[in-house]
């Protein structure tokens, strides 16, 4: 979604005019009308004073990602590439793991709010408001008391540190897997 779409939304979203949205954030009415045709990008510290005036963390109106599959798949490998996930496969089944604790924080925060949203307890609008002004608030805490899951690292599972890495997996049968991966890595090098 581009940005001149997602400010649209943002607005419909909270039921604001145009002009509403302009005087909140010390626009002119034709800018964001501009914005929101896609006429004009809003520079930086345009973009800035729209996301606080919608209420969003402004990197909600970044466009990390095209529209279709293969660029949102080429945006996961950069961040694979970035070493900020990576993907594994646990029978058989493919997940995207954080690699960083910022970004299994962040990751573990969101699967929190969507499970409330699941469960109902959480409306449309709250869940959409949540993840729009996203920034993310437990790391420290999680970190503090070494809540936050340890990472897998693959570097490190083989000879005396496979043991402790698989205790770092969270599931018995996980642990199966990736042991079972290891192994028959270990006898084709052989």
């Amino acid at each position: 979604m581009s940005i001149t779409s997602k400010i649209y939304k943002h607005r419909k979203r909270l039921g604001m005019t145009q002009a509403e949205l302009a005087e909140k954030a010390g626009l002119s009415e034709s800018a964001i009308r501009s914005y929101e045709l896609g006429n004009r990008i809003p520079k930086p510290s345009h973009r800035e004073a729209i996301a606080k005036a919608l209420g969003i963390n402004p990197k909600t109106l970044d466009d990390f990602y095209g529209e279709d599959v293969d660029a949102t798949i080429q945006c996961l490998m950069d961040m694979e590439s970035n070493e900020m996930i990576r993907p594994v496969l646990i029978d058989g089944i493919a997940y995207l793991m954080p690699m960083q604790v910022d970004m299994e924080t962040g990751v573990q925060e969101w699967a929190e709010k969507q499970l409330e949203y699941a469960y109902q307890d959480l409306g449309d609008d709250e869940y959409a408001t949540w993840k729009d002004s996203y920034k993310q608030a437990g790391a420290q805490k999680r970190t503090a008391t070494n809540a936050a899951n340890a990472h897998f690292d693959f570097r490190k599972a083989h000879g005396k540190h496979l043991e402790d890495e698989l205790a770092k997996l969270p599931l018995e049968s996980d642990r199966d897997v990736v042991r079972n991966r290891v192994d028959a890595g270990n006898q084709q090098e052989v």
